[in-house]
């Protein structure tokens, strides 16, 4: 599963959180490919969070430029 260029406008970066059920249910395979804060590209500096049942996701700045949102 890949998450592409998401925008967020506030105050600080939202708590992001994976969380299998259990052994053989797992979060696996999750690529997050350009998260913007207010408009600035900070994927390789996210704070992820996961429990035991979720692997690190592969974060990737996006190669695509922030579009304006009329900030």
């Amino acid at each position: 599963m890949t998450y592409r260029n998401i925008f967020v406008t506030g105050p600080r970066q939202p708590r992001i959180f994976f969380a299998g059920t259990d052994a053989q249910h797992r979060i696996t395979g999750v690529t997050i490919k350009g998260f913007f804060l207010n408009g600035k590209d900070v994927t390789k500096g996210l704070a992820v969070t996961r429990n035991d049942y979720a692997d690190e996701p592969v974060l990737k700045a996006s190669v695509e430029r922030s579009p304006s949102h009329g900030n």
